[in-house]
């Protein structure tokens, strides 16, 4: 065992790795990290009500980051995910963050703890099986398009806060257009490229891809329920193969259990080869979101009206790498490890 920082933060480690405290291989490892403005300016570019938020994103990619140490191979899967509690960084000075990561059985469990909570509270849970998943993954194929909303009526424009996913700003802003985006149902282009480095010079790639692709893929989601703003909260299952390219979005809604949502999302190069999947993505409802959109301004009363008759339909949960909207629609399939596209229809 070994307790005390091991490795320095530019030795091209990964970034939440820099600080670790108790290391027994293949068992337990325990690393800190400090989160700064300065350090991590990806914090600017996600405030919740004007305070720099650490994206549950990049909370799974600490935690990745851990857990891939401790079981030798960079992890592409996760699973029994809860973000129970954020992680907010002050302007001045910095916040203590913890991942502690323990082997059990097939699985890596990990939590995320927080200074300003004496790390007695886990902020970030997550699970991460040891070895990969095969098969394929079913991927949705939607109704038709309808009018489009551009990233301007997403965001808003630029000074304006107007928009439903207002505040993701700078590099978390991926959405080019969504050409379908109701109560149940989303597809759009998002930007996959980074032209900005995450962690600083030193560090290495987040092994999970890009944080703000990876977010993207959830708060596109916003455009389907403008009336609230949605946070996420959870997930069954996420899938990653990271891609620096654009990608395609295809997601269904699959349940409403109160002020949640429950959605199926997929994201594709242009070859039709699976970037990011999640499976029971939760989002939790916030807050009035003050937006309506702009070809619909009479529309979310009836949105929301439509999104909880729909949540009392008979639609079944799709377990394992499933992802589908219902039984009677086609699908396409893509392979969950091949290197090369093998989508059929």
């Amino acid at each position: 065992m070994s307790h005390g920082t091991t490795a320095t933060d530019r030795d091209g480690r990964g970034r939440f790795l820099a600080g670790a405290r108790t290391h027994v291989p293949g068992v337990e490892l325990v690393a800190d990290s400090r989160l700064s403005l300065a350090d991590d300016p990806y914090l600017d570019d996600y405030r919740v009500d004007g305070r720099a938020t650490l994206p549950a994103v990049v909370a799974l990619e600490a935690m990745a980051q851990v857990a891939g140490a401790l079981a030798g191979r960079p992890p592409d899967e996760i699973t029994r995910m809860a973000f129970d509690r954020p992680v907010v960084v002050p302007d001045d000075g910095g916040t203590l963050i913890r991942v502690r990561a323990l082997r059990c059985g097939p699985l890596i469990e990990t939590v995320l703890c927080c200074g300003e909570t004496a790390f007695h509270v886990d902020h970030f849970r997550a699970a991460f099986p040891t070895e990969p998943t095969d098969g394929t993954l079913e991927v949705p194929r939607l109704g038709p398009d309808g009018p489009p909303l551009e990233a301007a009526d997403l965001y808003g424009a630029a000074g304006s806060p107007d928009g439903p996913a207002r505040f993701p700003t700078g590099r978390f802003r991926r959405v080019v257009r969504l050409t379908l985006a109701g109560p149940r149902s989303c597809r759009g282009e998002l930007r996959g490229d980074d032209s900005l480095g995450w962690f600083g010079p030193g560090y290495g790639r987040p092994v999970l891809g890009s944080p703000g692709l990876n977010d993207a893929v959830i708060h596109a989601l916003q455009a389907c329920v403008p009336h609230r703003r949605l946070l996420p909260s959870g997930g069954e299952r996420l899938l990653v193969r990271p891609s620096q390219g654009d990608v395609r979005l295809h997601a269904v809604g699959r349940d409403r259990r109160g002020d949640e949502h429950v959605w199926d999302v997929t994201a594709t190069d242009v070859r039709g080869r699976l970037v990011v999947a999640w499976t029971g993505l939760r989002l939790r409802e916030a807050d009035p979101a003050g937006w309506t959109p702009p070809e619909t301004a009479a529309e979310p009363a009836e949105r929301e009206d439509a999104a909880e008759a729909e949540a009392e339909g008979d639609r079944q949960p799709m377990p394992g790498p499933t992802l589908s909207s219902t039984r009677s629609e086609p699908v396409c399939r893509t392979s969950l490890n091949a290197p090369e596209a093998s989508t059929r229809w």
